[in-house]
């Protein structure tokens, strides 16, 4: 029994020896972050030395890098410009958590765009690993901010397992300019990039659904396919030529895509007739 009992108490001071280290551990890692804080001096200066700590160019302690990181998303717009700067600075394998920082620290922002995110997103786009790339594309497409196009055409040009996220996101961006490379897409590519490609078109709109017009044409039966379903969803009074002449000219494609086409077409039809009289019965501009 004092075996026992004498067991049972050098466990339990053992264990009460190891909760106690670990606490100072968890004390001297934050300890350091907050050495650094107070060294730095001013706001920015304080979010460019948690972003070193956060993602350190040589080996570092990873429970100082968590602790930092966390710090530093919680400094908000404060952190956005330290972030930035340390997307293209940091070890490849980092940086796509470096670009999921950026994003979270956008999140405690509550009005605005704070200067530097978009273009730290873009900065990701060009010069990121895949990963980050992936990232940043789907962070940036829902602004619909102009520059991203080239960087994300150009990030899917050079590596083709983006594909898939960079047609997503160009269908998000909405500029019809991406129209281009997209249909390359709908010719050289098949199946679900293909269908992708074409959906992405649609949605765009504007110059876009010419590319899909000119794909109804095609003597390839699975392209015409992929334009007219991917176009009619989103066809507008403009593509009411196109309809009829798809299900006249290829009536035998697909009995439920032509039945869809032709009643599509007699809606637009009466949303036309409906806007010429509403003009007819406009007085005239003086």
């Amino acid at each position: 029994m004092f075996v026992l009992r004498g067991t049972g108490m050098i466990l339990t001071l053992a264990l009460l020896s190891g909760t106690a280290t670990a606490e100072e551990q968890k004390q001297s890692h934050q300890d350091i972050v907050h050495a650094a804080i107070s060294g730095a001096g001013s706001i920015p200066k304080q979010a460019k030395a948690l972003a070193l700590l956060a993602w350190p160019t040589e080996p570092g302690d990873p429970e100082v890098s968590a602790y930092a990181r966390y710090m530093l998303v919680n400094y908000g717009r404060n952190a956005i410009q330290a972030i930035r700067g340390t997307i293209t600075e940091a070890k490849p394998e980092l940086q796509a958590d470096v670009v999921k920082a950026l994003s979270e620290a956008f999140g405690q922002v509550h009005s605005g765009i704070p200067a530097g995110y978009l273009s730290g997103l873009e900065d990701a786009i060009w010069f990121g690993t895949r990963e980050a790339r992936e990232v940043a594309i789907l962070e940036i497409a829902p602004f619909r901010f102009g520059p991203a196009l080239l960087p994300i055409v150009d990030a899917a040009t050079e590596d083709p397992a983006l594909l898939p996220v960079a047609i997503s996101a160009l269908g998000t961006l909405g500029n019809d300019k991406a129209r281009h490379f997209l249909g390359r897409v709908i010719l050289e590519e098949a199946g679900d990039l293909r269908n992708s490609a074409a959906v992405a078109l649609a949605r765009i709109g504007n110059r876009a659904h010419e590319v899909l017009r000119s794909a109804l044409r095609s003597e390839e039966k699975e392209l015409r396919l992929a334009a007219i379903r991917a176009l009619l969803p989103f066809a507008d009074t403009d593509d009411l030529s196109a309809l009829h002449t798809y299900a006249y000219d290829h009536a035998d494609d697909d009995p439920d895509t032509v039945r869809a086409v032709r009643e599509s077409a007699l809606v637009l039809e009466e949303t036309l007739a409906a806007e010429q009289a509403a003009d007819a019965a406009s007085p005239p501009e003086e």
